[in-house]
């Protein structure tokens, strides 16, 4: 008998490793493009690592030594496929600096980035979500040069020569970035600000029959009863989004820095759109996980914190990334994030 149990336990075991190996790279090349995988992403990584509740106790009773295994699984997990960084600040070589620091100051639970911000004294705060409040900002940052459109402000001790929404793309009508032309030691140089649309809905939204269509076939436009579902407009839609996204950006000549609420994690297809061309300042030099969203939780799946970083701090090749840190502790929506960069070239 305990022969027999010990044989199931490593059929067990392996299956569960192949299985977890097999999930996590669909997962992170479907991404966003499959409701399954999109909501596998979207959740706390520890959800992978669930079977071993009940895998490890079999292990330890009756097949000591395959314990390697479930060991193996958890540092894949939460060092690989958690993106688990081990970057530290860089030194600068007196090239011209700017630090900027982002927040999604919508849901904030009237809690507030200012005591993050005079801590690391940033050169440009660029938020979203702000509600069309540039003048009260221009109020409480009197010293402080301030352009704000629509939900996206900036403001910066430089002076900013332009701004405005970016055209294309647009989500359902609506500007998902805006552009601001600032200017250091005499070199101007592009700021995007940026919030695309949260997937939470769409991908809280399914039935069996529409998660069944997606296992056999992920990347297809589902129709129901001849319509196209919300989960092919909008889930993958935002690919689309991004892709378009990243088009746009390339286009200017400037320097480019882009920050802001990109509603997708740091792993799927959309994230690996943006890393293709342009740099991520936490994946370059911050340390963690970096994660930003949500402030306040009660997952205990997460054990209570943030379990997905959604706002980056990328930057084009004109760049180099000096350091960037997430604010550590904020029961807000979102936490803000502060990066500073080193102008290469102009």
């Amino acid at each position: 008998m305990m022969q027999w149990l010990g044989l199931a336990t490593k059929w067990l075991t392996l299956v569960y490793c192949l299985g977890l190996a097999l999930g996590l790279t669909v997962a992170e090349v479907v991404g966003e493009r499959s409701r399954l995988t999109g909501i596998l992403i979207y959740g706390p990584i520890t959800f992978w690592l669930l079977p071993l509740a009940f895998l490890v106790p079999l292990v330890l009773l009756f097949a000591r030594q395959m314990l390697w295994a479930p060991v193996f699984s958890v540092i894949f997990v939460l060092f690989c496929f958690g993106d688990f960084h081990c970057g530290q600040s860089r030194p600068s070589g007196g090239l011209p600096m700017i630090s900027v620091l982002s927040n999604n100051v919508g849901q904030n639970n009237k809690q507030t980035f200012v005591p993050f911000a005079e801590k690391m004294l940033p050169d440009v705060i660029a938020i979203q979500e702000s509600n069309y409040a540039a003048a009260m900002y221009r109020q409480a940052y009197p010293d402080w040069n301030v352009a704000g459109k629509g939900q996206f402000i900036v403001f910066s001790k430089e002076t900013i020569f332009k701004w405005d929404f970016l055209e294309q793309p647009r989500w359902r009508g609506y500007p998902v970035a805006a552009r601001f032309e600032m200017e250091i030691r005499g070199t101007r140089f592009a700021l995007y600000n940026v919030h695309l649309p949260t997937p939470r809905g769409d991908l809280t939204k399914f039935s069996v029959r529409e998660m069944a269509m997606d296992v056999l076939d992920p990347l297809a436009k589902k129709k129901t009863k001849g319509q196209k579902t919300d989960f092919s407009d909008s889930i993958v839609g935002r690919v689309g989004l991004v892709e378009s996204l990243v088009e746009e950006i390339l286009k200017d000549p400037l320097p480019t820095i882009v920050v802001g609420d990109f509603n997708m994690p740091d792993v799927g297809y959309a994230y690996g759109k943006m890393r293709a061309q342009f740099t991520d300042a936490f994946a370059e030099c911050g340390w963690g996980y970096g994660y930003t969203f949500p402030g306040f939780t009660r997952n205990p799946l997460s054990f209570f914190k943030p379990w997905l970083r959604l706002d980056y701090a990328f930057c084009d090749e004109a760049w180099r990334p000096l350091e960037c840190v997430v604010e550590p502790d904020r029961p807000s929506q979102h936490r803000a994030v502060f990066a500073r960069f080193e102008l290469l070239k102009k």
